[in-house]
Formats: C-alpha cells, sequence, structure tokens
C-alpha cells in the first residue's frame, strides 16, 4: 500500500489513511490488528482506569496511519474532541521515525491549560496518550518525512458539566483555574484565552496558503465577541494572568534516568503522569485519573 499519498509542496494536510476503509486492512494488516484486537487499547485502559469507561469493539476505535512528506506539513492549534458529537476520549499516538533528528521538526506539542508547554520528539517507538478532550495540542513543521499513526478511542464525553460555561464558573478564584485545568469545559474559554497561541499556529500552518486570511479573521472575531462580553471578558482576563511561558523538552528517549528528572519535574509544578513501561510493574496503574497524558518509549 502506497501511503505517500499527495505530493503537495508544503503538505500542510499530510494524508492519513484511516483503517475502517476496508480495502486498507489487508494491504495494512498490522494496522488493522490493532483495531480488530480487544485486548489492546480501550481494554487494557479500562482494566488499569475503570473510571475512564471507555467503550470497547472496533467501532468504538478509530485507527489512522500518517505519512508527512516533510514540507512543512504541520497542525495548528487544536483538540481531538472540540465538543459534541464527537466521542473521543483518548488519542495515542506512536512514532515509526528511526531516523528523526533535532531540526527535522515535526514535533508534538501539547497545551494544557495554563501549564508549560511539553514539546515532544517523534521518536521511533515512542507512544504518546492524552485526553482527546482535554490536551490542546499542535504539531510543528516537518522538513523530514515523517511517519506515524494515531488511535482514537471512544468513551462518555461531552456531558453537560464537559461543553457548558455557567455563569457560577465565572468567578476570578484560585478553585476555578484549578477546575478548569481538569475539566473540558475549558475548551469554550481556550482560543480567547490563548488567543495569541492559536494564532501563532494558524499562520506556520497556513501562511500564504487559501483560506489562512478567512481562518485568522473567524478566529479573532471570536476572540473580540468573549472579551466584549460583560461577565466573560473580565474572567478571560483573569485566566491570561495564569498563562505559562516555560517549555518542557522531551527530545531524547525517557531512559530510567531521563524520567526520573522529568517525573520530579512534574509532580513538582504540574499534575501530568510521565511513565515508563516494565513487565511485571506498570508503574501506570498506580496513576490517579486526573492525568493528562502519559509518554512510554519502551
Amino acid at each position: 500500500m502506497d501511503l505517500h499519498g499527495d505530493r503537495r509542496a508544503p503538505d500542510l494536510c499530510p494524508p492519513a489513511q484511516d483503517l475502517h476503509d476496508e480495502t486498507l486492512q489487508e494491504p495494512l494488516a498490522s494496522f488493522a490488528e490493532l483495531l480488530f484486537e480487544e485486548s489492546l487499547g480501550s481494554q487494557r485502559l479500562n482494566h488499569w482506569w475503570p473510571e475512564l469507561a471507555l467503550e470497547e469493539g472496533f467501532r468504538a476505535k478509530t485507527l489512522k496511519v500518517q505519512r508527512n512528506g516533510g514540507q512543512g506539513g504541520c497542525f495548528p492549534c487544536h483538540y481531538d474532541n472540540s465538543g459534541p458529537p464527537s466521542k473521543r476520549s483518548i488519542t495515542c499516538l506512536v512514532y515509526l521515525n528511526p531516523d528523526w533528528t533535532d531540526g527535522d521538526g515535526g514535533e508534538l506539542v501539547l497545551h494544557p491549560f495554563l501549564e508549560p508547554d511539553i514539546i515532544i520528539a517523534p521518536l521511533m517507538r515512542r507512544a504518546v496518550f492524552f485526553r482527546s478532550d482535554l490536551i490542546l495540542h499542535s504539531v510543528r513543521p516537518s522538513s523530514a518525512e515523517r511517519f506515524c499513526f494515531t488511535l482514537w478511542l471512544d468513551g462518555p464525553t461531552n456531558s453537560r458539566e464537559d461543553v457548558n460555561l455557567t455563569a457560577k464558573l465565572l468567578r476570578s478564584e484560585l478553585e476555578t483555574v484549578d477546575f478548569l485545568k481538569r475539566s473540558p469545559v475549558q475548551r469554550s474559554v481556550s482560543r480567547a484565552v490563548n488567543s495569541e497561541l492559536y494564532e501563532e499556529s494558524l499562520l506556520a500552518c497556513m501562511s500564504g496558503m487559501p483560506g489562512c486570511d478567512e481562518m485568522l479573521q473567524g478566529h479573532r472575531q471570536h476572540v473580540t465577541q468573549q472579551l466584549a462580553h460583560p461577565q466573560l471578558g473580565p474572567f478571560v482576563e483573569f485566566l491570561r494572568s495564569f498563562t505559562c511561558s516555560e517549555t518542557v523538552r522531551l527530545c531524547e528517549p525517557l531512559t530510567a534516568d531521563v524520567f526520573r528528572r522529568k517525573q520530579d519535574w512534574a509532580r513538582r509544578r504540574v499534575d501530568f503522569a510521565w511513565t515508563l513501561g516494565s513487565n511485571n510493574n506498570h508503574p501506570v496503574r498506580s496513576c490517579r485519573v486526573v492525568w493528562k497524558f502519559w509518554i512510554d518509549d519502551d
């Protein structure tokens, strides 16, 4: 199966192959197995975290194989689950780039709400898991060929509490900030709170391309409307005071020593779970369900 797809320059929308397409399941048999194997994905995560209540069965999964041609392909800031009717609960990215080096680009950047950015290199065999409805993320422009596949797992998302920013939440209090860091309702104000970040990522991916001006105009109009609201505007400004300019870079494999240092940093600064797999004692089992993402390089 030829995964090279369209060789547009720049390849701003990297071609992806959806394994629900039955014509791809035979030529991409190894990937199709991931789609149909019940012991992988939802079943395993439900064993570790029953609170996630992920749906099981291949219809509750989506798997896409992606090739980026290295001509600037990237993705601007987005949530994989931006709201109803999406049911995506968990995103799993697995990278397949044995020759990636610093400078090749194509890094995944996680933008946890009001927390430091996490820059993750697309190293071979690196898996990154995160909440589809909770982690804003983007992909930097790639100057080298880049392969990955993404598995999305469905679950009970987008409840009324997850999508409705109620008046009682519009309080300039630290308790509200902590709540929004852990709640998908952050999506209601993310674009206004992180307006410069959204605009920068749009320009990095779309500058000079058809539709870029319209997308920027729509973004700016949305932000302007929220800032003009008598209650929402001051609340957005309050949240902006908590934005963080720090970043964490993960451009080397997470050896035990690196993992220990990163984990110590995470425990001091943010509510993340960084884990490495092992045969007999998987640290994931001890993590609380409030985790936002984890990385496994084994």
